[in-house]
């Protein structure tokens, strides 16, 4: 059983960006292969982006739990979901799930342009049944290139 957690569109103003980097830098290592530290003027660019870059995050009082990153490419009709993760105390906690599902249903709302929505996944975290669970389905993948990207079309 998981406890209901707060998940929100970030906007600078309402954090700590110092303390907020440090936090998502402990998260991107979960999730990416970039090692390089989030940074306060990182998180400065994304709040004045507008509709390019969306960062939703998943509050436990003001710890950060879990972070998603929504990319949106006006001019191509997608957007991209990504890094996500989500911190585990320990089994499923259904955390990423309720992240997860707060930024596609953000991205329905307030992109209804959009007629897909792309993410992808390196081979060592196996979360393809996870990613069908919201509709999200594999495409080829790149020779050479280990990662698979999945597609989930909005109309």
């Amino acid at each position: 059983m998981f406890k209901e957690l707060e998940v929100r569109l970030f906007k600078a103003a309402d954090f700590d960006l110092t303390l907020l980097a440090a936090q998502l830098t402990e998260l991107k290592a979960l999730a990416s292969r970039a090692l390089t530290p989030v940074t306060v003027q990182e998180l400065e660019q994304v709040d004045t982006a507008g509709n390019v870059c969306n960062l939703f995050l998943q509050l436990d009082g003001e710890i950060v739990v879990g972070w998603c990153m929504i990319t949106i490419s006006v001019f191509e009709d997608r957007g991209h979901l990504g890094p996500i993760a989500v911190k585990k105390e320990g089994g499923h906690t259904g955390y990423g799930s309720s992240l997860m599902q707060f930024a596609l249903d953000y991205v329905k709302e307030n992109h209804p342009e959009l007629r897909r929505v792309d993410l992808s996944n390196r081979p060592d975290h196996d979360l393809e049944s996870w990613y069908r669970k919201f509709g999200f389905i594999p495409r080829t993948e790149v020779e050479g290139d280990p990662t698979t990207v999945y597609r989930l079309s909005l109309r």
